[in-house]
């Protein structure tokens, strides 16, 4: 019988030469011998460090696929080998980016492992945080006269700190980051000033792990821009119904997610084909940051008509032929429910004049809400309300124009308001779109700011 000892010993050793076996011998439970697509990956990145002349890995996984878990363990087993070793890792946020480098550190202090593991000093002593030198985005090692690992995000700064592995790991956010044209071209800009411009001399490897989202996207700038110097592997969620790893997630759990999830997100984040962002009649707003003072705060609302659409509520005023967003509400859910919430959200803004489009029984609607802004207290705001007549898309499309120049939304309003940002940003012009609600009210506020003689309404008190 071999001793425990020795079984150790010999984990060890193999987790100093082997990637794969060092994810094994950190976290057993995790990577295991039947999670076939974490060993390949695993093997792929290892061949890539340590045998190609290549400079870029492209790395497409699902989501949930272990994405981060690879791209840290990645990092403590390249300082492991060589404590020398100079890393950058990328995250979508310096919240993040911070959180990922401390689970680093705490790892290699020993702090963190996972159930029935070796814990990271047994396996790599030599490789030593250096004292008073650790912070949540940056830290050295013993022996080294540098940042050994420093944590970044697109929106942060690293100056001074070279490397020799750059790690990015799914730097956009959501949907409506990558449906934002703007948003995109500054992920390319932050690799190009800033990541490649830490490098030093000619070996040096970034390695990106991430899902795809749009087609120039920044994986899809990297192949597009190096071509050659890239290896780029993708990983579908399932072929022909055979699942990429069960264990993760079982073809069931696949079914369910396409029962909620837009087409567009799940072809590119599970199955690695991108959306072609061309065509969006949207790729993002200004913000305000500090409003104007406004003289009348309007209001305008769409009522949602029958089955999936959207009630779209937007709070809104006009300074010197700019249109100000003060608030959004946007939801599928019963009159009951969002009546209230708009009669809420319109009281609050100390709106003056709230117009309800009266199609789709937007009268009867606005006659509700204004029951609910007298009950709570409200004596200011006339509600009123007048019919659309134009062609839907003709109106939307012959805004858009004005709309993208003129229109400021509220701070982070894309987060804020995640599912009016998403329709609104990948909205494609001509294209089948699910949804049109919220871009349509944008065209609404187009009419009453540019062409304010061709819209009719009529109030309550003139019935």
């Amino acid at each position: 019988m071999i001793p425990e000892e020795v079984k150790k010993q010999a984990k060890i050793e193999l987790s100093k030469r082997s990637f794969w076996h060092f994810e094994q011998t950190l976290y057993p439970e995790l990577f295991t011998d039947e999670r076939k697509m974490l060993k390949e990956v695993a093997e792929t990145i290892q061949s890539f460090v340590e045998d190609s002349d290549k400079h870029y890995l492209v790395l497409s996984l699902p989501p949930g696929h272990f994405k981060s878990f690879t791209a840290k363990n990645l990092a403590m087993w390249l300082m492991g080998k060589e404590p020398s070793s100079r890393v950058i890792g990328v995250a979508n946020s310096g919240d993040l980016a911070s959180m990922f480098s401390t689970q680093i550190r705490d790892t290699i202090l020993g702090v963190n492992y996972g159930k029935g593991g070796i814990p990271y000093p047994d396996i790599f002593p030599d490789t030593k945080i250096k004292y008073g030198f650790a912070t949540k985005s940056k830290w050295e090692l013993e022996g080294s006269a540098e940042p050994s690992y420093r944590a970044t995000s697109p929106t942060s700064a690293i100056t001074g700190s070279r490397a020799d592995y750059f790690i990015v790991d799914d730097i956009i956010k959501n949907h409506t980051e990558a449906m934002n044209a703007h948003a995109l071209k500054d992920h390319f800009e932050f690799y190009k000033n800033t990541l490649f411009s830490r490098t030093d001399g000619d070996d040096y490897k970034f390695i990106f792990v991430m899902q795809r989202w749009a087609t120039n996207d920044l994986s899809g700038k990297i192949i597009e821009l190096y071509g050659d110097d890239v290896i780029n592997i993708n990983y579908k969620v399932e072929t022909n119904g055979v699942m990429l790893e069960p264990s993760i997630m079982s073809l069931a759990k696949l079914q369910e997610a396409k029962k909620t999830l837009d087409p567009n997100i799940l072809q590119a984040n599970y199955y690695q084909e991108p959306v072609d962002i061309k065509g969006r009649l949207y790729d993002g707003f200004e913000e305000w940051t500090t409003l104007p003072l406004a003289t009348i705060k309007k209001n305008f609302t769409d009522v949602a008509d029958q089955g999936k659409d959207y009630l779209c509520s937007i709070n809104w005023f006009e300074y010197e032929d700019k249109l100000y967003i003060t608030d959004i509400y946007y939801s599928n859910e019963k009159a009951e429910i969002t009546e209230p919430n708009v009669a809420k959200m319109i009281h609050a803004d100390n709106v003056t004049i709230a117009e309800f489009e009266s199609n789709n029984g937007g009268k009867g609607y606005a006659r509700n809400v204004e029951r609910e802004l007298k009950e709570l207290g409200n004596k200011h705001t006339v509600v009123e309300w007048t019919p659309q007549t134009a062609n839907k898309e003709a109106r939307i499309l012959a805004s858009s124009a004005w709309v993208q120049r003129n229109v400021y939304m509220p701070p982070n309003w894309s987060s804020k308001y995640n599912a009016f940002a998403t329709e609104v940003l990948s909205y494609v012009a001509g294209g089948k779109n699910p949804h049109d609600d919220g871009v349509d009210v944008l065209a609404s506020l187009y009419e009453r700011v540019a062409n304010p003689n061709e819209v009719r309404w009529l109030s309550a008190d003139s019935l």
